[in-house]
This record gives C-alpha cells, structure tokens and sequence, in this order.
C-alpha cells in the first residue's frame, strides 16, 4: 500500500492522533515558556479548554462534508459552481 493510499484509507485517525499529540506537546511546552502571565491558573483553564475542545469534535463531526464542484445546467447561473453533498 503507496502512502497516499494508507493516508486516505487511515485519514481520519491520522487526524486525532496528530492533534492530540500536538496537543500534548504543547501542553507539556506552555510551562517553560509562558508568554506573559495570565489572568487564570491552568488547573482552572485547562478543563475549559478540553471542554471546549471536545464541543468543537462533536459538532464538526456532526457536520456533512461538502465539496464545491462545477456543475452546468440551472444551477451553473452563480459563477458555474453548486455544493455537493459526497457521502462515503
């Protein structure tokens, strides 16, 4: 399997894991080099920021994807492009 195969077939976890691990990453970073201080203590903002996090999955996942595709006929009358709606 070429790697642009395993990418699509594995796209979705590929998207998890790297933003959970960069999330890691940079929770275990924004220690040792804070930008200023904050207004808030992380213990307080960090189940803020997981909350908010995990709304934001759900409410994207329940989301369809749409592709703007060229279309011709009727609907073509704005600039030649509609919304399609591609389910796997």
């Amino acid at each position: 399997m070429s790697v642009p195969q395993w990418v699509l077939a594995h796209g979705e976890s590929l998207q998890v894991g790297l933003f959970f691990g960069l999330l890691v990453i940079l929770a275990a970073i924004e220690p040792l080099g804070p930008r200023r201080p904050g207004p808030m203590h992380r213990a307080s903002r960090w189940p803020t920021n997981l909350f908010f996090t995990a709304l934001n999955l759900l409410a994207l996942g329940a989301l369809p994807v749409s592709i703007p595709t060229p279309r011709s006929g009727p609907s073509s009358a704005i600039g030649g492009y509609s919304i399609s709606w591609h389910s796997q």
